[in-house]
């Protein structure tokens, strides 16, 4: 049996329309607090954080097109987000701030809030 563009065509299309189908969850849950930081750090995580880690994801119009869709509702891993996301990369000025940040709320560290 020979392959055919117009034999297989028919075929691939059609599984294309029907994984449009198959369900990707979108929750976005509203925030009910804001995160108590100083607005350097808030900025930091607002721009890389956010979009996968609050109630603020944008969902672009590709997805909701599988399978581009299945990439977008599951491509949170850091190494993997980072790689699309340039925005979300940080720089070590970024880390500093974090490590700042987090290092005075640790619990038992000198001057952390309890």
């Amino acid at each position: 049996m020979k392959w055919s563009v117009r034999r297989v065509l028919p075929g691939i299309v059609l599984a294309l329309i029907a994984i449009q189908l198959v369900p990707v969850p979108r929750s976005n849950p509203p925030a009910e607090t804001e995160v108590a930081a100083p607005d350097p750090v808030r900025a930091v995580l607002r721009r890389a954080c956010y979009d996968c880690h609050s109630g603020e994801t944008v969902w672009p119009l590709y997805s909701r097109v599988a399978p581009a869709s299945w990439l977008v509702a599951y491509d949170v891993p850091p190494w993997y987000y980072r790689l699309l996301h340039r925005e979300a990369r940080l720089s070590p000025d970024d880390r500093a701030k974090l490590r700042e940040w987090t290092s005075a709320y640790r619990p038992g560290a000198p001057g952390s809030a309890r």
